[in-house]
């Protein structure tokens, strides 16, 4: 004997159609004020924002005509003040603001440029301003967060338990960076008008003189200052080897000049004068961009720059002294001495990069 399956009849819910039943309009019909089938007796309030091209609607949490009346008349008079003044009327979300704001800071760079200048920042510089702002600002409170929710305390103490529960090792000194970047944020939007005074980030008290960076050991750099001097002699094309060679003398220059990467890669010949001083070959170095601004340097090793001119096919004082292509030039570092010996002297690739801040480890080299 069969059986047959009762199947069950689903009852679908119809959403009772919206109608309004009674209904005021005011100044000049910009505001409606209503209540309907869904609102029950309460009032609510409707006006149309051009700006935004959207209804604003908000309840007026009452059942009295006049006070609707009167409540509505006082939120018109608020919107038409945020308007004239140029205020958001929405509010808007962490994640819209920091789309403002990184649209912002990407009509500031100075393409090309490196280093500290009289207007805008380097495109390193925005990286790093996306990467504390994308990643870790968004990253605490998340991007859909209203900014009428964010108060003044609302980043003390707790953003940097967060970010040391992300990374234990996290620097004193990268999280004032960070603070300093999110205040920018904010104060941005202050100016827009989306929030007020009061809603600016306070911290707890940090050092701003925090821990640097560490310097290789002279050790480790006279491991990687004779792998300096293998690492080209091995069987490769002519032209690799000329690249490898002048990456291996502008490492060298790095390290007895105390230049940053980014100001060497920038020399051109018309900022190098080679001079004697008590029999040693130096170098007087004019930087025009950089960091901290326009200095003049004096290096050690001046010969270095002889031997980057025997390998240059062009040097007439215009040009680059060390033109190889970034990428490649960050292939050769990091491949070429970050990964082949960075076991043997425990060293990461990416610190590679910190070679201009060991001048003090080469005193006895």
């Amino acid at each position: 004997m069969t059986t047959k399956k009762k199947t069950k009849r689903k009852n679908k819910q119809i959403q009772k159609k919206f109608v309004r039943n009674e209904e005021i309009e005011l100044h000049e019909g910009d505001v409606l004020v209503y209540r309907g089938s869904r609102s029950g007796k309460n009032w609510q309030f409707r006006m149309w924002i051009a700006e935004d091209k959207r209804y604003l609607r908000k309840a007026l949490g009452t059942k009295e005509k006049e006070t609707a009346i009167t409540r509505a008349t006082e939120l018109y008079l608020t919107i038409q003040t945020k308007l004239r003044t140029g205020l958001k009327v929405f509010d808007a979300t962490l994640g819209e603001l920091v789309e403002k704001y990184m649209d912002e800071q990407k009509q500031r760079i100075r393409v090309g440029a490196v280093g500290k200048g009289d207007i805008g920042i380097t495109e390193g510089r925005f990286v790093t301003i996306r990467t504390q702002v994308e990643r870790h600002l968004l990253g605490f409170l998340g991007k859909d967060t209203k900014l009428s929710t964010i108060r003044k305390d609302t980043f003390r103490h707790k953003y940097t338990q967060y970010r040391r529960k992300k990374n234990p090792l996290v620097r004193d000194v990268t999280l004032v960076n960070e603070r300093a970047t999110i205040g920018n944020v904010f104060r941005h939007a202050l100016e827009l008008g989306w929030i007020q005074a009061p809603q600016l980030p306070l911290w707890e008290e940090m050092a701003k003189n925090a821990d640097k960076r560490d310097a290789f050991t002279q050790k480790e750099w006279k491991e990687i200052y004779k792998y300096l001097h293998s690492w080209s002699k091995k069987k490769m094309t002519d032209k690799e080897k000329q690249e490898r060679e002048l990456v291996k003398y502008f490492i060298l220059l790095l390290a007895n000049s105390g230049l940053r990467f980014g100001e060497a890669r920038l020399l051109r010949w018309g900022n190098i004068s080679i001079f004697s001083e008590d029999k040693v070959v130096k170098s007087k170095i004019k930087v025009d961009v950089g960091k901290t601004g326009k200095r003049v340097v004096i290096g050690r090793r001046g010969d270095l720059f002889q031997k980057i001119k025997k390998l240059s096919t062009n040097n007439n004082k215009i040009y680059y002294i060390v033109r190889i292509d970034a990428d490649k030039f960050k292939f050769y570092l990091l491949t070429g001495i970050g990964r082949q010996k960075g076991d043997a002297i425990g060293v990461e690739p990416a610190e590679v990069k910190d070679l201009p801040s060991t001048i003090e480890a080469l005193t006895n080299i």
